[in-house]
């Protein structure tokens, strides 16, 4: 019967010295957003997510906690916050900077939160320490030089592959026009023709060849000749158009072919039967005298 009575007494020692190293392990800070010494933070919603290990959202808890936090300038200035508490997320707290009319958040200007040792959480633990969370705003000014220059490479890098496509498209139609003659000798040991068929086919096609390229050249020079007046202007009631088309195309009729036979032959039926009538009348009235 000691020996159990002396278990049972230890048992309950060591279930005691348990809880007492719970409570003095207290309420801790696990993680912050922004991070502490991150960089390039956004100017709008300036301010930092705190996460802890333990509920912090009763309403005795955030009126105790009210001044445990502060958010200071460069210039060791406070500058007005506003603490949010959600009960439906727990152990988050959110402080929030700059929320009064007229305050801005500076770019490229480091801020530091200051937490008091003595925030505590629903069950009375505290945080035992000071913490502080820093943390740079975004430098805009050099954002946007980066993304000037990276703009920059991008355009010259169209421009490049533009110039390049448009050199090689200038290579294949020189190709294309470049005449290449063939040796009528080869030509004829390998087809097995007489080279004097083959000197006739080479004539045949070289002259083909000039006549496309005199044509092409012909085009070019309207082409050009177009461009470069700039001040020609068309005559009046001349309008230029996309594309010829039929006057059917836009519902109009032309007199032409049958319809206009048709028309004619109906103008000259209508002036005989006036001569006639005329003539008709005037026979009626010298048979009354």
């Amino acid at each position: 019967m000691k020996r159990i009575g002396l278990i049972f007494s230890l048992t309950v020692l060591l279930v005691a010295m348990s809880s007492m190293f719970v409570l003095a392990d207290g309420l801790k800070l696990e993680s912050t957003y922004p991070e502490d010494g991150q960089k390039n933070t956004s100017l709008e919603n300036l301010g930092v997510k705190l996460y802890f290990d333990s509920d912090v959202s009763d309403e005795e808890t955030i009126k105790a906690n009210e001044d445990c936090f502060k958010i200071k300038d460069e210039k060791g200035k406070d500058i007005p916050i506003r603490v949010l508490v959600n009960p439906d997320e727990e152990g988050i707290v959110m402080v929030l900077a700059g929320y009064k009319e007229g305050v801005q958040a500076i770019e490229n200007s480091t801020y530091t939160l200051h937490i008091d040792g003595e925030f505590i959480d629903n069950s009375g633990s505290t945080l035992g320490q000071d913490q502080t969370v820093t943390f740079t705003t975004l430098n805009q000014s050099r954002n946007m030089m980066i993304n000037m220059g990276m703009m920059g490479v991008m355009f010259a890098g169209i421009f490049f592959v533009s110039q390049k496509a448009m050199k090689k498209n200038a290579d294949d139609d020189r190709d294309r026009d470049r005449y290449v003659p063939v040796n009528p000798y080869k030509e004829a040991k390998r087809t097995g023709k007489p080279v004097e068929e083959i000197m006739e086919e080479e004539s045949k096609r070289k002259a083909k060849h000039d006549a496309k390229l005199a044509k092409k050249a012909a085009k070019q020079k309207i082409d050009d000749s177009y461009d470069d007046d700039e001040d020609y202007q068309l005559p009046v009631n001349t309008y230029m158009v996309k594309k010829i088309k039929p006057i059917s195309a836009v519902g109009g009729k032309t007199k032409s072919g049958m319809l206009a036979r048709a028309e004619e032959k109906a103008k000259k039926e209508a002036a005989r039967k006036k001569v006639q009538n005329y003539k008709n009348k005037k026979s009626s009235g010298q048979n009354k005298k």
